[in-house]
């Protein structure tokens, strides 16, 4: 890789600007210092830096890519690498997927040894089947509603 594109890749994932890293790191950081094992082991706290690391240089990826066409025409953000050529769609590609590869692997790595597996997925089914039926009954009041006003619209909507 040449040094240009090494830095037009470092730009992509704005490794310049350390907001983004910042509000994901910040939380986790306060989670893991206020949690049981204080202080935290170093292998955790590695962990949940690589992810979310990847995690925000994805999300910076992923969003170039979605303004790849409007950025070139915005003052704020025609100088970034897609916009202003100097990277291609392709190489952004290939940057997304490995920082989405490198997240799940560090997901992966950390769940491996702290997780219970069949504790989480039993957790997850009452989860979305809890959400399947507040979605549901949602669904059936607000249709409902829909049709009762969509029935006579006008006598809902006469005045005196």
């Amino acid at each position: 890789m040449a040094p240009g594109h090494a830095q037009a890749w470092l730009e992509l994932l704005r490794w310049h600007k350390p907001s983004g890293r910042l509000i994901l790191l910040i939380p986790a950081g306060w989670a893991l210092w206020l949690g049981p094992a204080v202080p935290p082991p170093a292998l955790l706290v590695g962990w949940i830096v690589l992810g979310g690391l990847a995690v925000s240089g994805a999300g910076c990826v992923a969003n170039d890519l979605w303004d790849r066409r409007i950025d070139p025409l915005v003052e704020r953000t025609r100088h970034r690498p897609l916009a202003d050529g100097r990277l291609g769609v392709g190489t952004a590609t290939v940057l997304l997927l490995l920082c989405l590869v490198v997240a799940l692997a560090a997901l992966l790595g950390w769940a491996g040894s702290h997780v219970d597996w069949a504790g989480l997925q039993a957790d997850w089914a009452l989860r979305i089947g809890g959400v399947a039926l507040t979605l549901g009954t949602a669904a059936l009041v607000y249709f409902g509603l829909l049709a009762l006003v969509g029935v006579r619209p006008r006598q809902f909507m006469r005045r005196g």
